[in-house]
């Protein structure tokens, strides 16, 4: 149980920095407003910052609570399925699909946040303590 969480957090915190890298070397990211002076600035970005961790602040919290109970085959199938969401959430918050119109951020961490949401759902479905070993009769 303590490993499937400490294999959480860890994986949250590398794909949420990995995340927050992403956004800042997105075009225009942090380029201030022309009217912004000061504290707003500085809190402008802070506000995107949080905004680009928010995804991984929820579903850690989530993914702790529903996973680390379950069979370990579900934390680790739910790292790798994060890990793909991660990247392609990256590729779209960079634009690597050459979208004429680049998808607004909120509503890229919008679907990662539900992605998430869903692969801890599934995994925790799939891989249940209660019936761990059904398949070793295969």
């Amino acid at each position: 149980m303590i490993r499937n969480i400490r294999r959480l957090i860890i994986l949250h915190l590398a794909l949420g920095i990995a995340s927050v890298i992403a956004y800042a070397a997105r075009p225009g990211a942090f380029a201030p407003p022309s009217h912004a002076r000061g504290w707003n600035i500085a809190l402008a970005a802070l506000l995107k910052v949080l905004l680009a961790w928010l995804p991984y602040f929820i579903s850690g919290y989530y993914s702790c609570e529903v996973l680390a109970s379950r069979d370990s085959k579900a934390s680790l199938a739910f790292i790798y399925i994060a890990t793909g969401i991660t990247l392609i959430g990256l590729a779209l918050n960079l634009n690597l699909f050459r979208a004429s119109i680049p998808p607004a951020p909120l509503l890229v961490f919008g679907g990662v946040t539900v992605a998430f949401l869903v692969s801890a759902r599934v995994c925790a479905a799939i891989w249940r303590r209660d019936i761990s070993g059904w398949d070793s009769r295969l």
